[in-house]
């Protein structure tokens, strides 16, 4: 896997107050010097694939929250609902990263809220003969319900092996 992107200037004390530290930054313009950053890498021989199943089983049996989606590092090709992937290129190409993400949401209602989207709905009367009769239709625009969780975002670096101050991890 191959990921590239632009560095940014680090920040500076002048410049918004947050910044790296000067060795830091000094590293990365030795490594990257004309400001592209490549990080090559094969993410199957990472340390991470070593400790995944326990980490995941850690974040699966936490009491009292859930872990509700997780993001490989990986990317790839996305194809929309309504395309086909047997027949469509991707609709979208997901850049792949140097990080796993893990989102973890404690129970509870403080946790949860409603939302609703834009969206069009058909008319209730559209059938298969009323389409095979070529007759038209308006869609009608709507909003459509539904719910989300809040929670923590865990991203574990596939380059850099995590360190535990807990012997038994």
């Amino acid at each position: 896997m191959s990921t590239r992107t632009r560095k940014r200037k680090a920040a500076c004390a002048d410049n918004q107050g947050a910044g790296l530290r000067k060795d830091v930054q000094d590293a990365i313009d030795h490594v990257w010097p004309d400001g592209i950053v490549e990080l090559s890498f094969d993410t199957d021989e990472s340390y991470f694939h070593g400790v995944y199943p326990r980490l995941s089983r850690a974040f699966r049996h936490m009491k009292n929250s859930h872990l509700i989606h997780e993001r490989e590092a990986d990317g790839g090709p996305i194809w929309w609902d309504e395309s086909d992937p047997e027949q469509d290129p991707p609709d979208e190409i997901e850049r792949s990263r140097s990080y796993h993400l893990f989102f973890v949401s404690p129970e509870g209602k403080d946790f949860a809220f409603e939302t609703e989207a834009e969206g069009f709905a058909e008319p209730e009367f559209i059938d298969e003969e009323f389409e095979e009769a070529g007759w038209e239709y308006n869609l009608t625009e709507t909003r459509i319900p539904g719910t989300g969780r809040t929670g923590w975002v865990v991203a574990v670096c596939l380059l850099a092996p995590m360190r535990s101050s807990n012997s038994a991890t």
